[in-house]
């Protein structure tokens, strides 16, 4: 799947689309099968480098918003969300 990644703290040519392997969820998580990701104002201060200091390193992924469906569990989820 493709996803877009920090390579670089700064300006918009620090990222780069590439390819990860699918995500399997862990216990605790769900999957969705996206229908729609944003990348908003919170993405553009990340990118920026202006949360480094709270965890936010170079190599983290964009797009913290997103519509989808559930498409898998990992355990431990409530059945609800399937």
């Amino acid at each position: 799947m493709k996803a877009v990644v920090i390579r670089t703290f700064g300006a918009p040519e620090g990222l780069e689309v590439v390819d990860i392997p699918a995500p399997v969820p862990g216990p605790g998580q769900v999957l969705i099968g996206t229908e729609a990701i944003g990348v908003g104002g919170v993405d553009a201060v990340i990118r920026r480098g202006e949360l480094a200091a709270h965890g936010f390193r170079e190599g983290h992924l964009l797009g913290s918003e997103v519509a989808g469906t559930v498409t898998a569990v990992g355990e431990g989820v409530d059945a609800s969300w399937t």
